[in-house]
Order: structure tokens, then C-alpha cells, then sequence
């Protein structure tokens, strides 16, 4: 009987570490990587619970609004009623880096202030200075919006392929450094690319048109019964209420407490 060398095992295991670097190193590995994954998502595709609602910019918003554009009374009034909802968060996914008009933009600053509870997440870009200019500088929302705001990044990097796949956590260029907005809430460490799963449905959120909400149609939205399911799978029941039922309720709570106060001989301090 022959006996091979045994230093025959790690020349094989160093020429499969080769071969797998080198794959890794050419972007062969991360194409095969890319198909798996793309395979397992369409396999495993399912709905999962979730509270996220879409307020959409879409074909009928446009038409109805007829420009573009948009005056910034329209999002100052979207801010308005969708406060009367009390939602946890708001992300605004539109780039308010630049003037308008000085009433449009009082309208929204006074919109974005009443929020000082809960500040809306605006978002910032990374970009180039200019077309000729390879820099990348933070482009964010005017001063006295950002005041009134939480920052978020909506930077998108595509792959060699062309689709994005995974984001970063959080950016640092030039010191400027900024939470994705996926992750703002999150404890991840800074600049981790996390995979996006696209198993997961777009049908998993709700979804409501811009102009449905600015006349008054999100009522009806938060009362059907897609959305009423996703409540009570999250543990919660929704109770709609118009802003005029809302400041009511408020009144009554109000004097509520404020009897419940007196009657325990409480001072204010």
C-alpha cells in the first residue's frame, strides 16, 4: 500500500483558497452569490407584518395637481394632516435643498415646527459638485427646515450588475456623517452594508395616494380592512378620527386631568 504525502492536503487546500479568492477578486463568486440570492427570494416571497403606510407620488397626484414642481403648501398640508394621525415617525423622501417661494417656504417651516414632539426625517443626498467634478459633497434641506428635522440618508449604490442590493447604515464623506434612513433607529455600526431582502411582498405596506390624503381620504384608507388587519397582527386596533374629533377628544382629556389635578390638591411647580 502507498502512502500519499501528507503534504499533498494543504497544497489542495491552498490552490481551493486560490481559486476562491480569485473568483472573489474577478466578481465571478459574488455574480453566483447574486443569482442564489435572487432565486431565494423569488422562492421564499411572503407578506410580513408591518405598520408602514406609502404615501405616493403618483400618476393620478400629478394629474390632479397639474405642476411640477410642487408649491410647498401642498407637503405643509400633508404635514398637517398627517399629524392629526399621531403616527410614530415621517420620512419625506423629496429634496428641499433650495428656495421657493418665501410663502411657501413659511408654510412648511411652521408645518415641519409643530411636529417638535416627533420631528419629521427629511432626506439628504450625497452627490457630485458638478458633472466635470469627481467630489462628492452633502447636498441637505434649508437651514430652517433641517432645524425643524431629523436627517436621514437615501443614498442608493447600485452593484457591478446594476441593482441594488444592499445599503449602507450610515455614510461618512468629508466628516459629514448621516444615518440611512432604514437604520435611523436601529444600533448598527456605522457604514455596515446590510443585504435588502426582497422576499419580502410590496404589498406588506399600505399604500395611499398623495391626493387621497391631501382630500381628506386617509380616513377611509386606516378604516379598510387590509389595513385593519396589518393593525391587529402588530397587536393594535386602529380608531380613525377626523382632526376636528381629535382636537375634541384632546379638550375632553384635558379637562379630565385637569379635574383629576385638583381634586388630589396638586400645585403646579
Amino acid at each position: 500500500m502507498i502512502k500519499r504525502p501528507q503534504r499533498v492536503w494543504p497544497a489542495v487546500a491552498l490552490a481551493i483558497l486560490g481559486v476562491t479568492y480569485f473568483l472573489q477578486w474577478s466578481g465571478h463568486l459574488a455574480r453566483v452569490e447574486n443569482v442564489i440570492a435572487d432565486a431565494r427570494a423569488e422562492v421564499l416571497a411572503r407578506e410580513r407584518p408591518s405598520d408602514i403606510v406609502i404615501v405616493g407620488i403618483d400618476a393620478q397626484t400629478l394629474r390632479a395637481l397639474s405642476e411640477w414642481p410642487w408649491p410647498r403648501r401642498h407637503h405643509a398640508r400633508l404635514l398637517q394632516i398627517l399629524r392629526a394621525a399621531a403616527p410614530k415617525n415621517v420620512f419625506i423622501d423629496i429634496d428641499f435643498s433650495s428656495h421657493s417661494s418665501e410663502e411657501d417656504d413659511a408654510l412648511l417651516e411652521r408645518a415641519l415646527a409643530d411636529w417638535s414632539d416627533s420631528p419629521p426625517i427629511l432626506a439628504s443626498h450625497f452627490q457630485a459638485l458638478s458633472g466635470a467634478d469627481s467630489e462628492i459633497t452633502v447636498t441637505r434641506p434649508l437651514p430652517r427646515f433641517a432645524e425643524h428635522a431629523r436627517l436621514a440618508s437615501v443614498v442608493l449604490e447600485p452593484g457591478p450588475d446594476g441593482l441594488v442590493r444592499e445599503m449602507r447604515s450610515s455614510w461618512n464623506i468629508g466628516g459629514d456623517a448621516l444615518p440611512s434612513v432604514f437604520a435611523y433607529e436601529a444600533a448598527l455600526p456605522p457604514e455596515l452594508p446590510v443585504r435588502i431582502d426582497y422576499s419580502i411582498k410590496s404589498s406588506s405596506f399600505a399604500y395611499v395616494s398623495f391626493i387621497d390624503v391631501l382630500n381628506g381620504h386617509i380616513r377611509a384608507v386606516v378604516q379598510g380592512d387590509d389595513f385593519k388587519r396589518r393593525m391587529l397582527d402588530l397587536g393594535g386596533e386602529p380608531n380613525p378620527s377626523t382632526p376636528e374629533e381629535l382636537a375634541s377628544r384632546l379638550k375632553s382629556d384635558i379637562a379630565m386631568w385637569a379635574d383629576v389635578v385638583k381634586k388630589a390638591g396638586l400645585e403646579p411647580r
